[in-house]
């Protein structure tokens, strides 16, 4: 990638960038602009997509903005590519959005992690002969869902 367009990016990112959190989470990063060819710049270095802002919620005078957005992921990405070039405000929220992404990822992992357990644990009772209500009523849970489990008709997320 382009030193040049990195460094630029990262001084429009720093003027009108955005990083979104919500309810704790990392969501994304945005830059909203009225200049749609600017944000296919930033599309074609960096990815992401445009959007056209909600025109009902303009006024009949004002133009119409446009928004480049990523996903988490892209996000984070991005946000790594472009650090060195932030100044210390925008580095400190890149590192808050970046450290809420990182306990969320691990939050994600442990969750996987324990429902692996479970569906093992349910495995081995059923190899112990237990019915599936009797399955439900130790580990916990609708004995229809046990069933799903046994079955292979609920998968692991």
């Amino acid at each position: 990638m382009n030193i040049r367009k990195i460094a630029w990016f990262a001084g429009l990112f720093e003027g009108e960038g955005c990083f979104n959190i919500c309810n704790g989470i990392s969501k994304y990063i945005t830059i909203t602009s009225t200049d749609r060819d600017v944000l296919e710049e930033v599309k074609a270095i960096m990815g992401g997509r445009i959007y056209e802002n909600n025109p009902s919620a303009q006024k009949e005078n004002w133009k119409q903005a446009y928004i480049w957005c990523t996903t988490p992921g892209e996000s984070e990405r991005i946000i790594k590519i472009i650090y060195p070039f932030l100044f210390s405000r925008r580095k400190k929220r890149a590192d808050e959005w970046l450290q809420k992404r990182s306990a969320k990822k691990l939050e994600w992992v442990n969750k996987k992690i324990e429902r692996t357990k479970r569906r093992e644990l349910i495995f081995q009772l059923r190899d112990q002969g237990l019915t599936h209500q009797q399955i439900a009523d130790q580990v916990g849970g609708e004995r229809s869902n046990i069933s799903k489990i046994l079955k292979g008709l609920l998968p692991l997320k």
